[in-house]
């Protein structure tokens, strides 16, 4: 199980955008038509590969916690650590 808050994607996704657990949920339970495979299975909103499993991405983690609370962008060094 995932917490709340967490960076996440796709385990096949090869793209370096992550989205939260909440948000996915959101998407599972509303995605469009277009959104779903066949079977009933879904695509990434993103890159639109088919989504068997989400996978938290440790990088994306790391840099929401080192993020002050109240900040609404975040930049990041070559390191990928947070720029203040």
């Amino acid at each position: 199980r995932i917490e709340p808050g967490r960076a996440c994607k796709g385990e096949n996704c090869r793209h370096m955008q992550c989205m939260d657990i909440a948000s996915w949920r959101s998407f599972v339970a509303t995605a469009p038509p277009h959104k779903r495979e066949e079977g009933g299975g879904l695509a990434c909103p993103i890159c639109s590969r088919p989504i068997k499993r989400v996978l938290c991405d440790e990088r994306f983690d790391r840099i929401l916690r080192e993020a002050p609370p109240a900040a609404s962008s975040v930049t990041v060094d070559a390191e990928w650590r947070v720029v203040r």
